[in-house]
């Protein structure tokens, strides 16, 4: 597993630097446009890409194949592409949340941080946890496709929840009572997207 992982990070400072780059720099635009909730986002999405760009190298140079030749299962491929996942999705929501929420905090907007939270906790963790089942199921070829039909609608899902207001929760919610409602619900999807791809990774066939 620990092999596993440290390839993974080669490749992706070998090849998707660019993705890195940019996250960076739609973090530093995100607190000079502080309007917009796009800048704050999108940096999450890119990092739950960043495996699927990993998946495709994978599939170009037959490493799927050659680790079929190894003592390694396909349960600890799909695995290590998980704990990828968390390490670059829950990095990128750290690094966002502590730095938004010292600036929101500080000016006594704790509900609207609280807020903010939840959607990048849903973006953090359930939009890979979508996409990673297609991409074990169907190839990364095939499972992008597939996937950019479910990102649209999560987008839109968003967008919607983003409009409302605080005071459409349920008063007896309030905003820690939605985070953590939030958080447990996208805990319980990451981890069920985590056993389908091992099922469905299992039965592929190459």
């Amino acid at each position: 597993m620990k092999g596993l992982l440290k390839k993974d990070l080669y490749m992706t400072w070998a090849y998707s630097k660019i993705f890195l780059l940019m996250s960076l720099i739609f973090v530093a635009v995100s607190v000079l446009s502080q309007a917009s909730l796009f800048f704050i986002f999108y940096p999450l999405l890119m990092a739950g890409i960043l495996p699927v760009s990993l998946l495709s190298y994978d599939e170009r140079f037959r490493w799927n194949v050659y680790c079929d030749a190894t003592p390694l299962t396909r349960r600890q491929q799909v695995t290590e592409k998980y704990l990828l996942t968390l390490l670059y999705s829950v990095g990128m929501l750290l690094l966002l949340a502590l730095i938004h929420g010292i600036r929101l905090i500080s000016q006594g907007q704790t509900g609207e941080f609280l807020e903010m939270l939840s959607f990048m906790v849903i973006l953090a963790l359930v939009s890979p946890a979508l996409m990673l089942p297609l991409l074990f199921r169907l190839g990364p070829e095939r499972g992008r496709l597939a996937y950019f039909g479910l990102f649209a609608v999560l987008l839109l899902f968003v967008t919607m929840l983003t409009g409302k207001s605080m005071a459409d929760i349920p008063a007896t919610s309030g905003p820690l009572g939605f985070l953590l409602a939030t958080l447990a619900v996208s805990v319980l999807l990451f981890l069920g997207s985590w056993w389908l791809s091992m099922r469905w990774y299992d039965k592929r066939e190459f």
